[in-house]
C-alpha cells in the first residue's frame, strides 16, 4: 500500500475464518484505521488460493467490490511454481507418499552405505539428448552458489543440481538424511526426486519408478530450478511468466506428457 513518502506492508488476520468475506471485511477494516487510508491502496500481494483469486467469490474480488477499485495483483510465484511441480510429481509419480515409502524401505535395506554410491544419468546418451543448454543452467547453478539464499534447502537443491550434471566437486559432496517430505516444505519433490535418481541402482524402484524420477529430474533441471530461484525477483516476474510459459509449452519435444501437465496448472494462476 503506497502513501505520499512511503510504502506500508498490509497482513489481514485470518483467525475470524478462511471465507473470502471475513477476510475482506478484516483486511477493509484494518485499510479504515490507517492513515493512508483506502484510496492509496494500489495492490494485493497474495498466494494464488481460490479464497483469494477466485473470480467470483475471492477475497480480491470481493476487496475490490467494496473499494470501489480495480488492484494490481501480486501473486507469490513461489507458490505458483510448488503448485505446477507437484502437479507434474503427483500426475507421473502419484502423492508423495511415494517419496516415504522409497526412503523409509530403501535406507532401512541399506543404512548409511548410500552415502558413496551415487550414479549420475548425465552421460548416458538418452539423458543427454533431453538437456536443454545444460552449460548454460550449469554456469547459472554455480553463480547461484555464490548468492545468499534465505533457507539451506536452496543451496541444497543447487548442489544436487550440479550433480546431476557432474559439475559439482566430487570430494566436497556431502548427501544429508533425508527430512520431511510434506507439502509444505515447498522444494521437498525436487530434492529426494534429485536424490532418488542419483541412488537409483540402490534403492529397490520398480521400471515405472525410475523412469518417473527420470522423467521428473529433467524438468526441474531443464525448466523448474531457474525459475524457482528467481522467483523473489518481482522486477522479472512479467518476462519470466511469459518465457516460462513457452518453455512449457516447448518442452512437449522432450516430455508431451509432463509439458500438457505443467502448461493446464500454470494458466489457472496466471
Amino acid at each position: 500500500m503506497e502513501g505520499e513518502k512511503e510504502q506500508k506492508t498490509m497482513r489481514y488476520a485470518n483467525q475470524i475464518s478462511n471465507a473470502s468475506t471475513a477476510l475482506r471485511y478484516a483486511f477493509a477494516f484494518a485499510l479504515k484505521n490507517m492513515e493512508s487510508g483506502v484510496h492509496q491502496t494500489r495492490f494485493k500481494q497474495c498466494p494464488t488460493t481460490v479464497g483469494n483469486t477466485g473470480r467470483i467469490k475471492g477475497a480480491c474480488v470481493l476487496l475490490e467490490q467494496l473499494m470501489e477499485k480495480k488492484l494490481l495483483y501480486l501473486p507469490c510465484r513461489y507458490h505458483i511454481l510448488e503448485v505446477v511441480l507437484r502437479s507434474v510429481f503427483d500426475a507421473v509419480m502419484g502423492r508423495l507418499q511415494a517419496l516415504n515409502r522409497i526412503f523409509s524401505k530403501n535406507l532401512k535395506l541399506n543404512g548409511t552405505t548410500l552415502i558413496k554410491k551415487f550414479k549420475s544419468e548425465v552421460k548416458d546418451k538418452s539423458v543427454a539428448n533431453k538437456l536443454i543448454n545444460p552449460g548454460q543452467i550449469s554456469s547459472y547453478l554455480l553463480e547461484q552458489l555464490t548468492v545468499h539464499h534465505s533457507r539451506s534447502d536452496y543451496k541444497k537443491l543447487i548442489n544436487l543440481c550440479l550433480i546431476f550434471l557432474e559439475r559439482f566437486q566430487s570430494e566436497n559432496i556431502v548427501f544429508a538424511a533425508p527430512g520431511a517430505f510434506h507439502h509444505a516444505r515447498w522444494m521437498a519433490k525436487a530434492i529426494y526426486s534429485l536424490k532418488i535418481n542419483l541412488f537409483r541402482e540402490q534403492f529397490q524402484l520398480t521400471i515405472f519408478e525410475k523412469q518417473g524420477f527420470h522423467d521428473i529430474c529433467l524438468f526441474i533441471i531443464n525448466i523448474y530450478v531457474k525459475v524457482w530461484l528467481d522467483a523473489p525477483k518481482p522486477a522479472l516476474a512479467p518476462n519470466q511468466d511469459l518465457q516460462l510459459l513457452k518453455s512449457l509449452v516447448n518442452y512437449n519435444k522432450v516430455n508431451k506428457f509432463i509439458s500438457d501437465i505443467s502448461v493446464s496448472k500454470f494458466i489457472n494462476h496466471i
